[in-house]
C-alpha cells in the first residue's frame, strides 16, 4: 500500500486500550462482487464476481496501517446482519482470528493469509460475542467451506491451521503494525 495514501487513514485502533480496531470494509455482506481497495488510485476496484445465487457470507475488509504475511494490508470480517457499505469506516471488536494457509492458482506455494473474525463495537445484537469460540462450530465450519469454494474458482486452495481466540488476535495486529512501520521506514513500496 501506498504510505502516503494510507496516512489518511486512520489508526489501526480507535482508543490506547487496544479494545476497538478500525476496519475500512471492501466487500459487503450478501455481494456477488469481491472489491479490492486500490490505495494508488484511492478506488475500489471490482476483483472477482461469484456464480450466480453465491454471495460473501460476512462484511470483509481491512486494518489500515498494518502489513499481513500475504503482502496486504490484514484482512478483517465482520458478523453483521446487514451488509455495511463499501468504503465504510467501522469501528469494531475483535473476537479471534482464523489462521489459514492458500495458494491463489495451481502450481503456488502456500502463503499465510489470515483473517480476523470482528463485531461491530456499538451493535446491541454483539454485546453477548466476545470470543470466536461463541460463534459456535457451524458458523466457523461454513466459513471454512466458503473459503475452500472461493479459492477453488481459480484453482487455489484454502488451509485451516486454526481458530484462535482475542489474544492470539491482537498479537497477530500487533505483528501487522510493526511489518507496516518497518516497510514504510525502509521505504519498501506498500
Amino acid at each position: 500500500m501506498n504510505a502516503d495514501v494510507m496516512r489518511f487513514l486512520p489508526p489501526p485502533f480507535a482508543d490506547a486500550a487496544e479494545k476497538i480496531l478500525h476496519v475500512v470494509i471492501e466487500t459487503p455482506k450478501g455481494s456477488r462482487y469481491k472489491y479490492a481497495w486500490q490505495p494508488d488510485s484511492e478506488l475500489f476496484l471490482l476483483k472477482r464476481i461469484l456464480p450466480a445465487g453465491m454471495g460473501f457470507p460476512m462484511d470483509f475488509g481491512f486494518v489500515p496501517h498494518t502489513l499481513a504475511d500475504d503482502g496486504d494490508a490484514l484482512d478483517a470480517m465482520l458478523i453483521t446482519d446487514e451488509p455495511i457499505a463499501v468504503g465504510a469506516l467501522t469501528l469494531c471488536r475483535v473476537l479471534g482470528i482464523i489462521e489459514a494457509e492458500q495458494t491463489d492458482e495451481p502450481g503456488q506455494e502456500p502463503f499465510r493469509n489470515d483473517r480476523l473474525i470482528c463485531v461491530p463495537e456499538y451493535h446491541p445484537d454483539y454485546e453477548h460475542l466476545h470470543s470466536i469460540l461463541d460463534l459456535g462450530k457451524d458458523l466457523l465450519s461454513d466459513l471454512i467451506r466458503f473459503f475452500n469454494f472461493y479459492r477453488s474458482r481459480t484453482g487455489g486452495s484454502f488451509k485451516l491451521i486454526a481458530n484462535r481466540g482475542p489474544e492470539a488476535a491482537l498479537k497477530t495486529i500487533h505483528k501487522a503494525m510493526k511489518t507496516y512501520k518497518d516497510a514504510s521506514a525502509s521505504g519498501t513500496s506498500l
